[in-house]
């Protein structure tokens, strides 16, 4: 996500956190564009990966009432912290690594060529200087069948 290469995944998660601990449910990501920013303060460089995550619910072990659009609300903040989760772990273990895997070096070198010229000597240790943040949107286009909004439908039919 951080490098903006996402084009399609699956990201396991929990579609309740409340009342369940294991993850349950898969969403199937179709789009996903990710914007990065660079500040600086104080000698350390600021990046903010703001990241944009469409898709569709493409299974889940949960219960809930798919129509409401309160559960469909707390399954996204439940994606939008996996997605969270997994770029700071993986920003973790490429500064561990001292590989700038997300190009975070050419974006401080775009935002400030003057200063990249006097530290490009000293990448690594100004590579682990940056704190990163990140925000995710995500949007579940679809939630496909449901058991629930399924036997809604053919209350009415048979209402008929």
């Amino acid at each position: 996500f951080l490098s903006d290469q996402v084009q399609s995944s699956t990201i396991p998660f929990i579609s309740n956190p409340e009342k369940k601990e294991a993850k349950d449910s898969t969403f199937a990501v179709t789009t996903s564009k990710t914007r990065i920013s660079v500040r600086q303060s104080e000698g350390k460089y600021n990046v903010t990966a703001d990241i944009k995550v469409g898709g569709w619910l493409n299974e889940t072990g949960s219960s809930s009432n798919l129509l409401d659009p309160e559960t469909i609300r707390k399954m996204e903040d439940s994606i939008e912290a996996e997605v969270v989760s997994m770029c700071k772990r993986a920003w973790a273990a490429s500064k561990k690594a001292n590989a700038d895997v997300a190009g975070i070096s050419e974006w401080i070198y775009r935002k400030y060529p003057k200063q990249w010229k006097q530290m490009e000597q000293d990448h690594e240790d100004m590579f682990k200087k940056v704190n990163l943040q990140v925000n995710v949107e995500v949007k579940m286009k679809k939630v496909g069948l449901s058991n629930k909004g399924y036997n809604k439908l053919s209350k009415k039919e048979q209402e008929q």
